[in-house]
């Protein structure tokens, strides 16, 4: 019974952890992204 509700308590905040580090590494993605674009401009330019 402790372990069921132990398991009910625990993978929903896995679940929000995964999906939170998820969207930052988007986040993160996107930043590098526009950044690495930013610079490629400035060496043409």
């Amino acid at each position: 019974m402790i372990v069921e509700n132990y398991e009910k308590s625990i993978f929903p905040l896995v679940g929000g952890l995964g999906t939170l580090f998820a969207v930052i590494a988007g986040l993160l993605a996107m930043g590098l992204a526009l950044l690495k674009r930013k610079k490629d401009m400035k060496n043409e330019a």
